[in-house]
């Protein structure tokens, strides 16, 4: 399947808490995450290196890095973040497969990279 000229597909939100929510591919690759800052929703771009650290504002979506939003509208927030996206599913760009590969690899799993990154995004 072919995920228009982006390479991220649709663009899905996951829920962490009330102020924060993940914006992953239509492959659950994490993207960025979207943050209520002062009553607006903004966007913070997510990369990876090659051995799983986090780079802040990077990834394939840096340059939409704190694009704000008024509302949680997956319709608009795909219309932003990912203007290209046609309506198709497809495969990732390269950083953020080999970036999730890697936390998986380091973390020891999904579901422990996810604790372990979403009791970062928590703590102050």
């Amino acid at each position: 399947m072919d995920s228009g000229e982006n390479g991220l597909g649709k663009l899905t939100l996951s829920r962490i808490n009330d102020r924060v929510y993940f914006v992953l591919t239509d492959q659950r690759e994490h993207v960025g995450n979207l943050k209520l800052i002062n009553g607006a929703w903004k966007f913070k771009a997510i990369g990876y290196d090659k051995d799983g650290a986090v780079i802040p504002g990077g990834g394939p979506l840096t340059d939409r890095h704190n694009t704000a939003f008024g509302a949680l509208d997956e319709g608009l927030i795909n219309a932003k973040l990912a203007p290209d996206f046609q309506g198709t599913e497809g495969g990732q760009p390269m950083a953020a497969q080999v970036g999730s590969a890697a936390m998986k690899k380091v973390f020891g799993g999904e579901k422990k990279w996810l604790k372990l990154f979403v009791c970062s995004m928590t703590t102050p």
